[in-house]
């Protein structure tokens, strides 16, 4: 059995994390990025031109997911579809949508992940 907290996610929560941090740490910071993207550009991996563009490019596409996801999926009854499809559950994916503290309940269910493992031990 696959632990649940290895299961793919579908947030929209997530989205407004993953965007803000990347709004903060590399829009906001640009002129002091974080220290794995000096790294990057300091052992020339690569140019602050191409730091610059790949924080665009990850904003622009965490945008479309969302759009994607939440307003076009989601109002249509398609992700019910998608999650419930045989190859999405041999993935595991998940619609996460109507947990309120993802983090909890992924512990709670690591907990109770943990209990059934040692009672079959």
């Amino acid at each position: 059995m696959t632990p649940p907290f290895l299961c793919f996610l579908v947030h929209p929560d997530l989205f407004s994390l993953s965007l803000s941090l990347s709004l903060q740490l590399h829009t906001c910071n640009a002129p002091l990025p974080p220290h794995k993207h000096y790294n990057s550009v300091h052992l020339y991996y690569h140019t602050w031109q191409q730091v610059v563009a790949g924080t665009v490019c990850g904003c622009f596409f965490a945008v479309g997911y969302y759009v994607l996801v939440n307003r076009v999926l989601r109002s249509k009854g398609l992700l019910d579809w998608i999650v419930d499809h045989p190859w999405a559950r041999l993935a595991h994916v998940r619609d996460m949508d109507t947990v309120e503290d993802v983090n909890k309940f992924d512990w709670e269910m690591w907990q109770q992940w943990k209990a059934q493992k040692s009672k079959v031990e």
